[in-house]
């Protein structure tokens, strides 16, 4: 599969961001036709193929793709079948694709099969009610991912942070983690995400000055949750140590954060805490990114966690559905990519 131009979903309130971000490591790409949270970026005088993709794989984007071709949507299945025709292979309808008659009945036509590791994926983007803008990817997860992600959150959630971890374990797949781990997460209050992961039948080690939500804490899941009432800059070895003890676990296996600190600061202290851990699987680090000018400092934090002495196998700064001006820097060691079932990668950030 190859094509002019790079296909990109968007969210809106992060769109300035996305386009400030392909300017600054993409050079090469050009700005081309949009629409509502959907963008496009012509690639030089080349062709971009498949193996592109992974090069041209912006934080920002919600979806990635080579763009195929417009058609009406009465020609849509028809453009569709000459496209398995090119490929050679079948093409699945992404579920994620813009609402409409014609798509639900494609969607609805391929059943509950579901695509596997590098199958083609065709997401369609429904322009003015009319037009129906294709847009192709092989399905390779969590890097590009197929179908719609969950953006439901439970009334007796603590905080909408439940949605960001939902969403992260969607995207990971991370459901396929059968015995139950010890999550230790920076930034704890009210507990939306340790909602979550006690749900999940997971222990959490919080660590925050602020409070739990009452009911989580007289929940009959409080037995799995401990909170270190301190300021991360203060926490300790010790202090985490005797944590573990009181929840009966010998450590923690994965590293989350969600704090309210500039992008360098949160950060390091997730680099440092991580420090105390014997088997750390991965590590999940929710980044801020309020303004252009932070956008240098969370490419330092990527370039950072790829090199770092831990040799993560898998590296990846990914948007979900439920951020805003934020992102999710992912780190994944080799065994937990194996439970995962995710192949090794990390992005490419320049050639400096």
């Amino acid at each position: 599969m190859q094509g002019s131009y790079l296909a990109i979903q968007s969210n809106a309130e992060s769109e300035e961001l996305l386009k400030e971000e392909i300017a600054i490591r993409f050079p090469e790409l050009r700005p081309s036709f949009s629409a509502p949270s959907f963008l496009t970026y012509k690639f030089g005088q080349s062709l971009l193929s498949e193996k592109d993709l992974n090069k041209f794989m912006p934080v920002y984007s919600l979806k990635t793709g080579i763009f195929y071709g417009k058609v009406g949507r009465k020609q849509l299945a028809e453009k569709l079948k000459q496209l398995e025709k090119e490929l050679n292979a079948p093409v699945f309808i992404d579920p994620a694709s813009t609402q409409c008659t014609e798509i639900d009945i494609l969607v609805k036509n391929q059943g509950s099969k579901l695509p596997k590791m590098n199958d083609w994926i065709a997401w369609v983007y429904v322009y003015e009610q009319k037009e129906c803008w294709i847009n192709v990817f092989q399905f390779l997860p969590p890097i590009n991912n197929f179908g719609n992600i969950s953006s439901n959150i439970p009334k007796e959630s603590p905080s909408r942070a439940y949605l960001k971890m939902a969403q992260t374990f969607e995207r990971l797949q991370m459901k396929k983690i059968q015995d139950p781990q010890t999550f230790l997460e920076i930034g704890c209050a009210p507990g939306g995400v340790a909602y979550f992961l006690l749900q999940e039948g997971h222990f959490v080690l919080g660590i925050d000055t602020g409070d739990m939500d009452q009911k989580l804490l007289n929940s009959p899941m409080a037995d799995r949750l401990k909170n270190i009432r301190k300021p991360v800059q203060e926490v300790r070895k010790g202090d985490i140590e005797k944590s573990l003890q009181r929840l009966n676990v010998p450590t923690f296996e994965w590293l989350a954060n969600d704090l309210n600190l500039p992008l360098p600061m949160a950060y390091n202290e997730t680099m440092r805490i991580s420090q105390y851990s014997n088997d750390l699987w991965g590590q999940l680090i929710t980044l801020k990114t309020p303004s252009i000018e932070s956008l240098p400092q969370l490419m330092t934090a990527i370039k950072k966690i790829s090199q770092s002495e831990r040799d993560f196998y898998y590296v990846q700064a990914i948007h979900l559905p439920a951020h805003k001006k934020e992102c999710l820097l992912v780190a994944l060691s080799k065994k937990a990519c194996q439970i995962l079932e995710i192949g090794a990668f990390k992005p490419y950030l320049g050639d400096n």
